[in-house]
């Protein structure tokens, strides 16, 4: 057998380092990095381990109740039962007007939680010395499935509303004990409680939290 070229030989290397770490079935953007960063020279992936670590695991995103209203409909809740629905009638009196439940549909759409890793390349090297962590990548992708099933936890159990101080027209100091709750690109609207409830900054977006 012909000793395969360079080419050849460096597309395979990179399809076992691949398959060493992320498994036979995984995604793989098609655009490719070409600079030698900590970040930036591997491409971003996306598998199935993490959403089984998010499956398998004990978290209050199991917990969430979820009643399904056929098929594909989606969930609907009685609001309302209807309060004219029953009542006596004398035995010659007219049946009551006809009242009716209220069903309203209930619908969510949880915010798309992004998490990433990587290595350099140096790391990846070294790391196969003595001494070494070994396959630096592998552990990376580990703890990438943890912190991703932690964010998600988080973003589920984080609060709607909170009290703020030092309010102006487009900043707002958040208490320290309550800052988890609020993540950069949250969209908020602020109102004022000494002014009615006046809205001060309706559908403004966090763009830092100190």
């Amino acid at each position: 057998m012909a000793n395969p070229s360079l080419s050849e030989y460096l597309a395979q290397s990179q399809r076992g380092l691949y398959q060493s770490v992320f498994g036979p079935e995984y995604l793989m953007k098609q655009s490719y990095f070409t600079v030698d960063t900590a970040t930036g020279i591997f491409n971003t992936t996306y598998g199935r381990k993490v959403w089984q670590a998010l499956n398998n695991q004990t978290r209050f995103f199991n917990a969430v109740p979820r009643t399904v209203w056929g098929n594909t409909a989606g969930w609907r809740v009685r609001t309302d039962r209807g309060s004219g629905r029953s009542r006596p009638v004398t035995e010659t009196g007219s049946l009551p007007t006809v009242d009716i439940s209220n069903i309203a549909t209930v619908s969510s759409l949880p915010r798309i939680v992004s998490t990433t890793f990587g290595a350099s390349v140096k790391s990846v090297f070294t790391a196969q010395l003595e001494g070494g962590i070994g396959d630096v990548l592998a552990m990376e992708n580990e703890h990438a499935q943890l912190d991703h099933v932690k964010e998600i936890n988080e973003e589920l159990l984080a609060g709607a509303a909170y009290l703020t101080s030092a309010g102006a027209t487009t900043t707002f100091t958040v208490p320290a004990a309550i800052a988890k709750h609020f993540k950069v690109g949250d969209a908020v609207a602020q109102f004022d409680t000494s002014a009615s409830g006046h809205d001060r900054t309706s559908g403004s977006v966090v763009s830092g939290v100190n």
